[in-house]
């Protein structure tokens, strides 16, 4: 059975080009945070832009690593939060913190006794910190979204009308084709 499917060849494209830049912006703005507070690199160096379709519409999304949502909304501490802070106090993952500790690496200072903390005591401790005092919130992906939107979303209308403009014009081409001229009977 033939349809007539819109196809929107010049409005995936500028998706798929927003989506891109979207990632890259955001991936910029956390790398630049980065060099502040030492936040991991495995959220940005897995960062992936994907333009789908359910039949009905587009939707533009980025793949994540779960704890995005803790680096763009904060968490809340127990005995003190960081101002904006969203999520509640939490104890993060210690196998996160160790894998973080691994990564950066973390100089553990010795104790009172002269001793080096072990990993997963260090992850302990990086953890109860959190867990009381909660982590700052750094929006990058919501400043990104919110500096690309003004730029994007005309050229995003533009594509969308030219696709809906070529698809009129072709139905009207097809449909004139299709009309035969009736046999005057007079």
């Amino acid at each position: 059975m033939e349809t007539n499917a819109l196809i929107l060849p010049r409005t995936v494209a500028t998706l798929e080009a927003y989506s891109k830049a979207v990632a890259a912006l955001y991936r910029r703005k956390l790398l630049d945070r980065d060099k502040v507070t030492k936040l991991s690199g495995k959220l940005t160096n897995t960062i992936r832009a994907l333009v789908t379709t359910n039949g009905h519409g587009y939707e533009v999304s980025l793949s994540l690593q779960d704890y995005w949502k803790y680096v763009e909304g904060g968490s809340k501490g127990r005995f003190t939060s960081p101002p904006g802070a969203v999520y509640p106090a939490h104890w993060p993952p210690t196998a996160a913190i160790e894998e973080w500790i691994r990564v950066k690496p973390v100089i553990p200072y010795p104790d009172k006794n002269g001793k080096l903390p072990s990993e997963r005591s260090l992850a302990f401790l990086i953890g109860r910190k959190i867990a009381f005092h909660g982590i700052e919130p750094v929006p990058a992906l919501a400043q990104t979204i919110e500096e690309l939107n003004g730029r994007w979303l005309p050229m995003i209308e533009a594509a969308f009308e030219a696709d809906v403009e070529a698809y009129a014009d072709e139905l009207i081409t097809m449909a004139a084709e299709d009309v035969t001229p009736r046999a005057f009977e007079g």
